[in-house]
């Protein structure tokens, strides 16, 4: 194993990571918001369904960068021929 693969590996796993963390976080926001506007006579309740849909895009953009990275960092090394 190269140390360069180790370091793809590793940036690929950090990428993961990360991106997992803040689609939960995304993700929780996003309840939390529509918690809030479904509160009764809510005046600003369509401020925070739309605020909510960013927040869930965003939680969808983070979860695709999630799956690159897992997908980057599962990635066996390619065999080298003889």
């Amino acid at each position: 194993m190269n140390p360069s693969d180790h370091g793809e590996a590793s940036a690929a796993r950090r990428q993961f990571v990360q991106g997992l963390i803040w689609t939960v976080l995304a993700a929780a926001l996003t309840v939390g918001l529509l918690i809030y506007a479904l509160q009764p006579e809510n005046p600003k309740a369509d401020f925070y369904y739309v605020a909510a849909a960013l927040a869930a895009l965003a939680a969808v953009v983070n979860g695709w960068s999630a799956y690159q990275g897992y997908r980057r960092a599962r990635t066996p090394p390619p065999s080298s021929s003889p």
